[in-house]
């Protein structure tokens, strides 16, 4: 989850997915936070939600990301995919690469290895060697190759206490900026 510098909606970008070359880096080193979407995917498909996913105390994800911890949200935890004891996501198939669940994958799994604002691309992670790999498209394009164009970005699913969760709203957004 660690993210190159900051772009300035960069609009264009050549990308071609290497998991063959690269042993699906992309599904070993990323915490992937799940959303309400996602997890009515996973219910869709069966996926029994508690045996794939793990939940983390918001502050402890805040500190990953950088942030100081906010004591409004101590007993608040966000929703994340669930890794084997190698710290691969459960979904990685390891005999053949590549996601089990590749057409149903959580929204952070498509944006992977970008982070699109209203401006263009807003982020690039550099652990992707797929990055400058293939030809240039411009944003919309590319959105509909890693299966974002029907999809609105949510904020991460959060669990905890109700009254929490409820009057908490404002940080939420604060969260949820950070990361994006």
């Amino acid at each position: 989850m660690v993210f190159g510098r900051l772009l300035r909606g960069e609009g264009k970008a050549r990308f071609k997915c290497v998991y063959t070359e690269c042993g699906s880096l992309c599904c070993k080193k990323n915490l992937v936070v799940l959303n309400e979407d996602d997890a009515a995917a996973f219910e869709r498909l069966g996926i029994n939600i508690a045996e794939a996913t793990v939940n983390m105390g918001l502050n402890e994800f805040l500190s990953l990301l950088g942030s100081s911890q906010i004591k409004q949200l101590e007993g608040l935890e966000v929703v994340c995919l669930t890794k084997d004891s190698d710290g691969n996501c459960v979904f990685l198939n390891l005999e053949e690469g590549g996601c089990k669940i590749y057409d149903d994958r959580p929204y952070f799994c498509r944006e992977f290895p970008f982070k699109f604002s209203k401006g263009g691309i807003k982020k690039k992670d550099p652990i992707c060697p797929g990055l400058g790999q293939g030809e240039e498209m411009d944003v919309s394009t590319l959105k509909d190759v890693l299966g974002l164009s029907r999809l609105d970005v949510k904020p991460p699913l959060l669990v905890g206490d109700e009254s929490k969760l409820k009057t908490s709203k404002a940080l939420m957004g604060m969260v949820f900026r950070l990361m994006r």
